[in-house]
């Protein structure tokens, strides 16, 4: 049997990704990577408790992906067990300076990126060896958000351009990344944020997810046996906007599964994509709608 890695899959969107699958195909399992093991340990067993036909094809492995060493222990625990995935869904991620948070700090920047960003970075390069890729698998999928694309029609259009230039390496845009958090370090206090200054729009919760969204088109460039596409699920009523009071009516986390569903199942058969919540390809530098 091969199976799904899903990131942050102890709640929410994680959790009823996992879900969908074990519905839709039969042929998959679903493995719950979580950073708190008993959380982790409760949702595996609330989804056995669900179908008692699922237990057979529902594991679980502990790891914080904002850490290399933990991302590597997990992945390695799994190689001895000889597990093939299908498919890596990196969904696990962290909103601490939303509009409801509360005032953002200086070490802001910097934890949102290390798990929103180099999560993802680190749970590829440490499971990509275990993707299948015959038979039409061997998928990368990641969650992203329409804030990303906020993000970018935010930013400077000279910092734009740096991030949508041909080509653009891992490398690059750690240089990038870097020059964020220092900018954001340097401005909390100071300017009422979220701000544009040195060209960045100073949301790092967005700016992680624009971030996201062109590491997805590296992967694609870089893994061309695999499928890497990222999506967003739209404003799903998941943990994250608890104490959200404004007008956009939320989605259910069912409704938020379509399209990374879809992507691990079916999918477009091409790579380097960004989708919305309803399959329609999107533009990465356009608002999303």
């Amino acid at each position: 049997m091969k199976y799904v890695l899903v990131t942050g899959a102890n709640r929410g969107l994680g959790l009823g990704i996992c879900r969908e699958i074990l519905k839709r195909d039969e042929s998959l399992g679903v493995i719950l990577g979580t950073r708190d093991q008993m959380k982790g340990l409760s949702a595996v067993e609330s989804l056995k408790t669900e179908n008692v036909m699922w237990e057979e094809r529902i594991r679980h492995v502990s790891m914080d992906v904002a850490d290399e060493e933990s991302v590597r222990g997990a992945a390695s625990s799994l190689a001895i067990d000889e597990v093939k995935l299908h498919a890596i869904i990196n969904n696990a991620a962290v909103g601490i300076d939303l509009a409801w948070s509360g005032p953002p700090t200086a070490d802001v920047a910097r934890a949102t990126l290390s798990t929103n960003f180099w999560g993802v970075v680190n749970v590829v390069k440490h499971f990509r060896a275990l993707l299948d890729i015959n038979d039409g698998s061997g998928r990368i999928i990641n969650i992203t958000s329409g804030a990303g694309q906020t993000n970018m029609c935010k930013m400077s259009s000279e910092r734009r351009d740096e991030f949508l230039k041909d080509g653009l390496t891992l490398d690059e845009l750690s240089c990038l990344v870097e020059n964020f958090c220092q900018t954001y370090e340097q401005n909390v206090g100071v300017v009422e944020l979220p701000a544009l200054v040195n060209g960045w729009w100073l949301q790092a919760y967005g700016f992680s997810k624009a971030c996201l969204n062109m590491l997805t088109r590296i992967q694609a460039q870089s893994f061309p046996e695999v499928q890497v596409n990222c999506c967003t699920p739209g404003f799903v009523a998941t943990d994250m906007v608890v104490g959200y009071v404004g007008n956009t009516k939320l989605k259910s986390v069912e409704e938020g599964t379509k399209t990374p569903v879809w992507l691990c199942l079916e999918g477009p058969g091409s790579s380097g994509l960004l989708f919305g919540n309803d399959l329609r390809q999107l533009n990465y530098e356009d608002e999303y709608v």
